[in-house]
C-alpha cells in the first residue's frame, strides 16, 4: 500500500506521517468501507462501483481503488491538521 503523504511537496508536516496515513487508511478500510463507497459512488463515472478503498491520501486530496478503477478526491481544502481529515471525509461521503 502507497501511504506518501503530500507527493511533491519539499517539506511535509510534522502531523502526517506514513503512520498515520497508514493508520486512518487500515481504520477506514476496516471499519467504515460503506462510507467510503459512498464517497466513490458521488463522483462522475464512479456511480456503480461494487467497492471503494482509501489508498493514501496527502494534504490536498485522497486516492481510493475502485472496481472502475482508481480515483482522486480533492479535499475542500488543504489539511492544516490531522482533525480535519475526519470532517473531510464525513463532508465528502455524506
Amino acid at each position: 500500500m502507497n501511504t506518501t503523504p503530500a507527493k511533491g511537496l519539499a517539506s511535509v508536516p510534522d502531523w502526517l506521517t506514513n503512520e498515520i496515513v497508514e493508520e486512518i487508511c487500515f481504520y477506514m478500510n476496516t471499519f467504515q468501507a460503506e462510507s467510503l463507497l459512498s464517497i466513490a459512488r458521488k463522483q462522475k463515472n464512479f456511480e456503480t462501483v461494487d467497492y471503494a478503498t482509501l489508498m493514501t491520501f496527502d494534504l490536498f486530496e485522497a486516492t481510493f481503488a475502485t472496481s472502475d478503477g482508481e480515483i482522486r478526491v480533492a479535499w475542500s481544502a488543504p489539511l492544516m491538521g490531522r482533525s480535519q481529515i475526519r470532517e473531510e471525509l464525513v463532508s465528502l461521503a455524506f
